[in-house]
């Protein structure tokens, strides 16, 4: 029998400053941190509104039974053994520790301005890209311009008052030069936003999360058993499910009108479409909110008279992206979130027809490519769909320019660094380039959804990762994994590519086809450079990388005009 005890554990003194002191570490055998940015918005703004974040179970001296590692981004074991393994919570703990102590690839921020400005505390909370960060707002000076408060500050910095006090002095500063600046140093706004950071921050500083700790003598059968059970079984209740009971009680089958959806419209089942995102289509448009709490809350009526419309909304999102923005098959999409914006946006100029039709659907592209490479979506995904919605209506209505195109720009040194972690862009690329229609590496037809299923094409190295590490050329492992050394090849081409230079492979698969020039015709479809005298074909890869960006660089310039 495996002895625990559950008791309440506050957030910082008893989670995060034991996983920075190395004191709370994960078994070896957990899979990687993969929460997207989003997600840790997401916890975050549950944590400011005490919302309940879910248990955690950990097992005392877990290190005795299983190897230790450290969360991503806390300092390495380096042969320390920690106190306590965590079994269950690894997703919840680490982004929480990445946002707190300013590790990862983002960083999180609180905004006082715009709550100040009575925006909402989703859009208080803010998530930024840590290049962006550090360009932006790294210094005092500039997050006293923009009125933003790292939350690194609260848990691996010297606190909030500490930070404020710092802060005031630089908007004096500023003040003194004349410069507008997010924040005021009289001190009724000072108080103001000691009032904020105690009714917002706070929280997550004070939040305790129930915790199950299993004693150091559980058995590693009891081990193995509870997390298998923590993993493997349970069953969510939806909102989906919850209307759906709502609504048989009244005579009505969301069910079966989700069924006769799936049966009308193909695209939904081939892109497994969550049918609470046609619920969330119907409250953005009847409420002009996707909130959960709005969504739940939707009348029998007002599902009803909106289902088909907005089920045709969807199906045509999903067509124009598979037809005309190369999301051949779900996971090549950037955003499933994105998809309730473009459904709620066709579902509200249904009626548009003719040369009108075409011009909207040009417009609906230009936006989803801007969205996709300004990453809007990668929080706060509510608030923004409301926002494009409305944007768009006044787009086609007064030809007013969205805020997502207006302001897009993009720098082409990001795709030097853009791997999959990056979603957004590096799904986006692949897209950019189906959109070509290039050619299949083993049979030189086009790539199709069926073409890329039955060769089992997927994207893979150009140069490979074992060339590359055999060369005398120092690299990162995200050069080497970047876009621009990624594309979609099939399984055949890329076996017989194995570890050997651009040079020798492409040489060898030249020789499998008659006509001299079909090598070069398959290698442009994909945007690769092209001549016996190339850089891929001299195995020049630092020469490679440049040129290619330059044209993946090109494809999105021409997709996100100005």
């Amino acid at each position: 029998m495996a002895n625990f005890e559950t008791h309440p554990k506050k957030l910082k003194d008893d989670l995060l400053v034991l996983i920075n002191n190395r004191e709370i570490a994960l078994p070896d055998f957990q899979r990687d941190f993969v929460w997207q940015p989003g997600q840790t918005h997401s916890l975050i703004v549950s944590l400011a509104r005490r919302f309940p974040a879910g248990s955690l179970l950990r097992i005392e001296s877990g290190a005795d039974i299983f190897e230790p590692r450290a969360f991503s981004g806390a300092p390495p074991l380096d042969h320390h053994r920690p106190k306590y393994l965590m079994l269950d919570g690894q997703q919840r703990l680490t982004s929480l520790y990445q946002a707190l102590y300013g590790k990862g690839e983002h960083r999180y921020y609180f905004s006082f301005r715009r709550l100040l400005l009575g925006e909402d505390l989703e859009q208080a909370y803010r998530v930024v890209r840590r290049s962006e960060a550090e360009k932006s707002f790294n210094t005092l000076e500039q997050q006293a311009v923009w009125g933003l408060m790292p939350l690194e500050v609260i848990f691996g910095g010297e606190g909030f008052h500490s930070w404020l006090g710092d802060v005031r002095d630089a908007v004096e500063l500023l003040e003194k030069n004349g410069k507008n600046v997010g924040f005021s140093s009289d001190r009724p706004m000072e108080r103001r936003i000691r009032t904020l950071y105690e009714e917002y921050v706070q929280p997550i500083v004070t939040y305790e999360f129930p915790v199950v700790t299993l004693a150091e003598d559980t058995s590693l059968e009891a081990v193995c058993t509870i997390f298998e059970t923590l993993n493997n079984t349970g069953v969510k209740l939806s909102v989906f499910d919850l209307l759906s009971a709502r609504f048989f009680i009244n005579g009505t089958s969301l069910r079966q009108l989700w069924q006769t959806a799936l049966d009308s419209t193909p695209l939904l089942k081939s892109f497994d479409i969550d049918p609470y995102y046609i619920l969330q289509t119907v409250s953005a448009h009847v409420k002009e909110t996707i909130q959960k709490s709005f969504v739940v809350n939707l009348e029998k009526n007002e599902v009803l008279t909106h289902w088909e419309n907005a089920i045709w909304g969807m199906g045509e999102a999903l067509k124009l992206l598979y037809e005309e923005c190369g999301v051949l098959k779900r996971d090549l999409l950037s955003y499933n979130t994105i998809l309730v914006p473009l459904a709620t946006v066709f579902m509200q100029h249904r009626g548009i027809k003719g040369a009108e039709w075409g011009a909207f659907r040009n417009k609906i592209k230009r936006w989803y490519w801007c969205s996709v490479f300004s990453q809007t979506y990668e929080s706060s995904p509510n608030s923004q769909t409301i926002l494009d919605v409305r944007e768009i209506r006044n787009w086609v209505m007064s030809g007013e320019i969205p805020t997502t195109i207006r302001n897009f720009s993009f720098e082409k040194d990001r795709l030097l660094e853009t791997t999959i972690r990056q979603r957004a862009l590096y799904r986006g690329l692949l897209c950019l380039i189906l959109c070509n229609r290039p050619m299949d590496f083993h049979s030189t037809v086009p790539l199709t959804a069926t073409v890329m299923e039955a060769n089992d094409v997927d994207d893979h190295h150009i140069f490979p990762d074992a060339h590359l590490k055999k060369s005398n050329i120092k690299l990162k492992q995200t050069e080497i994994d970047s876009i621009l050394n990624r594309t979609l090849i099939d399984r055949t081409t890329n076996q017989s590519i194995g570890a050997n230079a651009p040079s020798i492979y492409l040489k060898k698969i030249a020789t499998t086809w008659d006509d001299p020039g079909m090598l070069d015709k398959v290698l442009d479809s994909h945007f690769l450079p092209i001549g016996a005298q190339s850089s891929l074909r001299q195995d020049d890869f630092e020469a490679f990388r440049h040129e290619r960006s330059a044209k993946l660089y090109k494809l999105i310039l021409e997709a996100t005009p100005l």
